[in-house]
């Protein structure tokens, strides 16, 4: 169920955002960017998942084939998962850009766009070859996979809290203005902030769990075996349910995009 409305959600952001009228229409590669990795997790992470942990699991050939499938749902799982952390890196950084030099912020090209989204994915692949060259290939040391998920990791949460602190911190100067009034681009950079904080704040908490498991394995794997199973499932599934939350804040959040999925469904 999880999986489907993953799917169908973020498919109608995909088309509602297609559709939006926004302020600086290349900023839409960014959430449909991140609206894609999620549509990835609910089309192929997490049923990959659920098989994986129900009796399904066990109906492969043999265990190399068990093997391999684990392999291949965990480079997946890799892939999908830090490519929304690197996209929503890439959006504080853009974001904080355009809060805090708009002049220059709207000189900025929509390749400039491209590179950066092209970047967020490459770099999500990389790791994930990073892992298959480790733990198939045996062809790098676990502790480079390990510490490189790790720093990269601890790398995009700072980013993204640095980022917002600094937007946050400009959108109080806005309103201590004597005006006390918004100008109408600074009305929508302010709704797309709220709604780009809480999508962040969201995906930390959704992902915070199961990543600190994830670190304690790495680096300290006997305190885990006092952690029953159930939890761990439950954390995992936290982690996937980030990705159809999205959508229900942008549609919350966002006029424009509310103003657009009316416009599919009429």
């Amino acid at each position: 169920v999880v999986a489907i409305v993953t799917i169908l959600g973020n498919s109608i952001v995909v088309a509602a955002l297609t559709h939006a009228k926004f302020a600086h229409k290349a900023r839409r590669l960014f959430l449909i960017s991140l609206s894609a990795a999620d549509m990835l997790v609910g089309a192929v992470a997490l049923p990959m998942f659920v098989f994986l942990i129900y009796p399904s699991g066990n109906a492969l050939a043999s265990v190399s084939d068990q093997r391999l499938f684990s392999t291949c749902y965990r480079a997946l799982d890799i892939f999908t998962g830090f490519a929304s952390m690197f996209t929503l890196a890439t959006i504080s950084l853009e974001h904080v850009h355009a809060v805090i030099w708009p002049l220059e912020h709207r000189a900025l090209r929509k390749r400039f766009y491209f590179l950066l989204v092209t970047t967020s994915w490459s770099l999500a692949c990389v790791l994930a070859c990073v892992f298959l060259l480790t733990y198939v290939g045996g062809l790098l040391r676990e502790d480079i996979f390990v510490y490189s998920q790790t720093v990269l990791s601890f790398l995009s949460v700072v980013i993204i809290c640095i980022s917002y602190t600094a937007v946050w911190i400009k959108m109080k100067s806005w309103v201590r203005k004597a005006s006390q009034r918004l100008v109408g681009g600074q009305v929508h950079e302010r709704n797309l902030s709220m709604a780009l904080a809480i999508v962040t704040l969201v995906f930390v908490v959704t992902w915070l769990p199961f990543h600190t498991m994830n670190i304690i394995v790495n680096f300290q794997e006997s305190l885990i075996r006092h952690v029953s199973t159930d939890v761990i499932y439950f954390t995992k599934l936290l982690h996937y349910s980030n990705s159809f939350i999205n959508p229900i804040i942008y549609s919350l959040k966002l006029p424009e995009f509310r103003a657009a999925v009316k416009l599919i469904f009429r």
